[in-house]
Order: C-alpha cells, then sequence, then structure tokens
C-alpha cells in the first residue's frame, strides 16, 4: 500500500524529476539557434584618436587578414568601412574626414582633383573580374570568349552591379562578343541600397554573375573563373590618404600595403600587385 504523501513533502519522485529535467533539456535542444549579426563599421561613428579607413568590398578579406598586423603597427583603433568604390565616394564628397581610402583608381583621381585626397596615390592591389554560376546545373566553361559567348547566350538571367568596379568588364564583354542585343532582356543591373530583383530557375536553367573576385563567399553563386584576358578591364585599386585626416598614420599604413609581405595575402584572394 502507497504511503500517503505528508503535507511539505516530495511531490514528485526521483524518476519524475528525472523524466522532468529531460523533458526541459529536449526543449532547450529544439530552440532554433539565432545568428550572431554585427553592425557594420561606419567611419562616422568613429571615436576621436580611431583610425578611419574606407575600403572596397574587393579589400574585404585581404584587409580583414592584416588586420591585427595594421592595429599593433598603429597602436589605434581601426575603423574598417566596406562598400562599393563609388558609394565611398558619396560618402567622401559630403565632407566625411578619413584617413585612409583604398579604392578605384577613378575614385582616387576624381578626389585628389576635388582636393578630399592628398596626391600621392600608390596601385595598392590589382583584382580580377570572374563569373560565378547560380543553378543545378554543371559548372560552365569561360576559359575563351567563345565559351564565355555560349555560356552568356545560355543564360536565363546575366546580373552584375551597376557603377560598380567589374561594370567596365561586363559591358566590353557584352560589346566585344557582340551580344548585346541578344541578351537585352535577361541582364539584370543590381543597384547599391534597392531591391535586388530575383529570379526563378526551374530546372536546368542558370544565371550568371559578373563580379569582382576576392570577395568572400556569394552563396548560393558558384566560382567558375576569371574573365579571359582579352575580355577583362583591369580594376586597379589605388590608396588616398586624406586631406582632412591624419596623413602620417594613413602612410604608416600604405607603406605597410606596399610590402611585398602583403603580396601572398592578395595573391591568396587571386589579386596581385
Amino acid at each position: 500500500m502507497a504511503r500517503p504523501v505528508k503535507p511539505g513533502g516530495p511531490l514528485l519522485s526521483k524518476m519524475d524529476m528525472m523524466i522532468a529535467r529531460l523533458a526541459l533539456i529536449l526543449s532547450l535542444l529544439s530552440l532554433p539557434v539565432l545568428a550572431q549579426t554585427t553592425t557594420p563599421e561606419n567611419v562616422a561613428n568613429a571615436q576621436p584618436g580611431d583610425m578611419r579607413l574606407m575600403i572596397t568590398d574587393g579589400l574585404k578579406v585581404p584587409m580583414n587578414k592584416v588586420r591585427a598586423d595594421l592595429q599593433a603597427l598603429i597602436g589605434r583603433p581601426l575603423i574598417f568601412e566596406y562598400s562599393e568604390s563609388h558609394v565611398l565616394q558619396r560618402q567622401m564628397e559630403t565632407g566625411q574626414p578619413f584617413e585612409l581610402a583604398l579604392v578605384t583608381q577613378d575614385v582616387v583621381e576624381a578626389e585628389i582633383a576635388k582636393g578630399t585626397m592628398l596626391a600621392d596615390h600608390p596601385v595598392v592591389a590589382r583584382i580580377h573580374v570572374g563569373f560565378f554560376q547560380r543553378g543545378d546545373v554543371p559548372p560552365l566553361d569561360v576559359a575563351s570568349p567563345a565559351a564565355v559567348k555560349r555560356a552568356l547566350l545560355g543564360a536565363k538571367s546575366i546580373r552584375w552591379s551597376a557603377n560598380a568596379a567589374a561594370e567596365p568588364t561586363a559591358l566590353h564583354i557584352v560589346d566585344a562578343l557582340g551580344i548585346a542585343e541578344a541578351i537585352r532582356g535577361r541582364v539584370q543591373k543590381t543597384v547599391m541600397g534597392q531591391p535586388v530583383q530575383s529570379v526563378t530557375l526551374a530546372p536546368g536553367e542558370y544565371e550568371i554573375l559578373i563580379n569582382i573576385v576576392g570577395e568572400s563567399a556569394r552563396a548560393p553563386y558558384v566560382f567558375l573563373g576569371n574573365a579571359p584576358g582579352a575580355l577583362e578591364v583591369p580594376v586597379v585599386l589605388m590608396a588616398g590618404i586624406g586631406a582632412k585626416g591624419d596623413a602620417a598614420a594613413a602612410r604608416g599604413i600604405v607603406r605597410y600595403l606596399m610590402d611585398s609581405a602583403f603580396e601572398p595575402v592578395l595573391k591568396a584572394s587571386n589579386q596581385s600587385r
């Protein structure tokens, strides 16, 4: 005969408590894992004494690799703001001070002429433009102009960013291959700050992205290869020193980036001097 539970006594047996604990653990394991997000850095939010760098997206991977070294070299907090070169240029022209900008050649030369940057502007890197594929199809051949033409003519969608570093190559490819009219209705130009127009792909269909090589992962795209030399417009990145910033500290970073020790870091991202 079961012994009655005394007032104030235990309400659960040891077995009941074990079952309750197990249920709690299982419920916690079933909770969705929240993705960790970080707020992008912005030079406008820099504190006094911070080193402000405006950097084109194409240099994000190599610059993040050497960030700790630069921090130790300068001995000051670093602010790395990444975006497309022309987007960063618009911010410069609002009067936003910065120490160093690593952006495309046309932006640096324009800002030197406007007085936003100082005169010295060495070439930090040259980055390639390449092809990326989305769609459940075997990887396409892009090793020659003829192969690129076949790939583009067979694509349901062809995408690149307007006013970005890869656009001169994209326009040159279309012109050199004589396919402007054939693909006109399939070109999707992405504009920074505007919603991206998605294209639905059926089995056997694919989309081609023309973009600079060396950025972080572009899922769901798969990298196919660099544009053949005859079709590529070189993307030259220069170091522009801000006219309203700490020029001496900026030149210290430039010396580091121009040293031969930085070249293997560039090479690892399919870039060169």
